[in-house]
């Protein structure tokens, strides 16, 4: 299991995840990892070196209360080694020593994978010795600059230990900030900055490392592993769909405006994330400060806080002042916004519940959701005449019946006994998520065949409730129909389909899974980054 050992063999299938500290996702990225390669046919190992570790309380095995002497079979083609989980019994020097000598049984289950979860920070013996059995690093960081700081220092101390490893860069909840100067993708350059002279990453060293995964924070995904009302699933996605129409009306006005598309496009990502425009001196001065930071990251200045308006002429400060005013005043954008913003409101609401997959909202916030979002997409066809709005309304309109469902305590009970349960000591029932994440690993046909059964169960009444729902709030255009034999009706395949994804993303929320969700942005982005680190093993 050494170093040498594996450069003899020519195995490059060793990967060791780290993190310069902790509470980045490291552990969460180094389960599904084993997970995803796992489906996808490699006997994996996942090794839990990290003494602290949360892997088994991720994948719910508190049972694995003793260290390992060997691999444990968790799922199909998925196994795990736990040899610090009897705490305070085994040393990392006794560890590594184990693993230098195979005393794991690692080399007889002939492992397509293994993956190494270590713990979070630099230390020599809990951590760097350990690089010695890998053939890659993959290093765990979040867009703010302490873990960047972190990262940083971690890599110098690895580059130090193995210079020969190759180092990649794996980024969790990233997102970009333009209002600051920050750049989550330099992680190296981030580090530079806030180190003496003598600790900086040469330009050689730091031209290394790779950014390997830009995994976008996506609270629908919940990897934290806490469980969200059925309700607020359905209010998230209004959120994103109606915050999706309010893009595409923004953009035909600010191109308008916009000196250039570059421009453009960040006037019209300032105006998607700031809904509130009540005072137009301040939007002005605040959007000029949003592009000024954009234009310093390209490094045309280096001043952060530079006046944007100096930069441009006469005409393009007034069709700039133009543009926000219109989008300002304009009635269907204030509808949108003000939708937009009791949405979030009720979600808010729901997603603070103490209550396990169910929250009901108070009838005034309920009422107020329901009156502002259909008041928006009841006019949907004026709104964008090549029909894309229509497609986006009519999605509104299912999530809004979606909510109005699960308020049924039948069908909201139909979907709580579609999970499987367990019982904890004091005989207290609570999702069995490891039997849940089982299914969903080794595509189980009886849990398949559950899910295919609970659509048909609920998609009779949720049809009901859409055509309720059109029919009182006068929506009837905006419903997704067919014709059959010279009829119009409704179109049961598109409600079903769905129908079956907004099962999935809240039947399976809470799980830590990010691969169980493939219409997410989040989990195609992680997905295509596990790829990529596959081929990257050997290239």
């Amino acid at each position: 299991m050494s170093a040498k050992k594996v450069k003899q063999e020519n195995i490059k299938n060793r990967i060791a995840v780290g993190s310069g500290k902790g509470g980045v996702g490291k552990s969460t990225t180094s389960v599904n990892l084993a997970i995803y390669y796992a489906k996808k046919g490699k006997k994996t190992l996942l090794a839990d070196l990290d003494p602290l570790s949360d892997i088994k309380t991720i994948i719910d095995r508190e049972d694995l209360k003793e260290g390992s002497k060997e691999p444990v079979q968790i799922f199909e083609n998925l196994y795990l080694l736990t040899p610090f989980q009897n705490a305070g019994k085994v040393s990392p020097v006794k560890v590594h020593e184990n693993l230098v000598s195979d005393s794991y049984k690692i080399t007889n289950n002939k492992f397509d994978l293994i993956i190494f979860d270590l713990p979070a920070g630099s230390d020599e013996t809990e951590n760097l010795a350990f690089l010695d059995f890998a053939d890659i690093l993959l290093v765990v960081t979040n867009p703010e600059p302490l873990s960047h700081v972190a990262s940083g220092g971690y890599i110098k101390k690895a580059a130090d230990k193995r210079p020969d490893l190759p180092v990649f860069i794996w980024h969790n909840r990233y997102e970009k900030n333009l209002e600051s100067d920050f750049n989550p993708d330099d992680v190296a350059g981030n580090y530079n900055r806030n180190v003496p002279d003598v600790e900086k990453l040469k330009p050689s060293m730091a031209g290394r490392f790779l950014n390997v995964a830009k995994i976008p924070r996506d609270s629908s995904l919940d990897l934290l592993g806490t469980d969200t009302t059925f309700g607020a699933v359905a209010l998230r996605n209004i959120v994103i769909l109606l915050e999706l129409l309010y893009s595409e009306l923004t953009m035909p006005v600010v191109s308008m405006a916009a000196p250039g598309g570059r421009i453009g496009g960040l006037i019209n990502s300032y105006l998607s994330s700031n809904k509130r425009l009540d005072n137009p001196d301040e939007i002005i001065e605040d959007l000029f400060r949003y592009i000024g930071a954009f234009i310093s990251r390209l490094g045309k200045t280096t001043d952060t806080k530079i006046n944007l308006s100096m930069l441009l002429s006469d005409d393009e400060r007034v069709r700039i002042t133009e543009c926000l005013d219109t989008v300002r005043k304009d009635k269907k954008l204030i509808d949108l916004r003000k939708a937009i913003t009791v949405t979030k409101d009720a979600l808010h609401s729901l997603e603070n519940s103490s209550r396990q997959f169910y929250a009901d909202l108070v009838p005034d916030k309920y009422n107020t959701v329901v009156r502002e979002v259909s008041a928006v997409i009841s006019d949907a066809e004026n709104i964008i005449p090549d029909g894309a709005a229509i497609n986006i309304a009519g999605t509104v309109l299912f999530y809004l019946a979606v909510f109005n469902l699960v308020k049924n305590e039948d069908y909201h009970n139909a979907m709580i006994d579609f999970l499987p349960m367990k019982t904890k000591k004091g005989g207290k029932q609570e999702r069995d998520r490891n039997t849940q994440i089982k299914q969903l690993v080794e595509r189980n046909m009886e849990y398949q065949k559950k899910f295919i059964n609970l659509v048909k169960y609920l998609q009779l009444p949720l049809i009901g409730e859409i055509e309720k729902i059109s029919s009182d709030l006068k929506l009837n255009k905006i419903l997704f129909t067919e014709d059959k034999n010279g009829k119009t009706k409704i179109n049961t395949a598109i409600y079903a389909k769905l129908l079956g994804n907004y099962l999935h993303d809240s039947l399976n929320s809470g799980l830590s899974i990010i691969i169980g969700f493939p219409y997410r942005t989040a989990s195609m982005s992680f997905q295509k980054s596990a790829a990529l680190v596959l081929g990257l093993l050997n290239d």
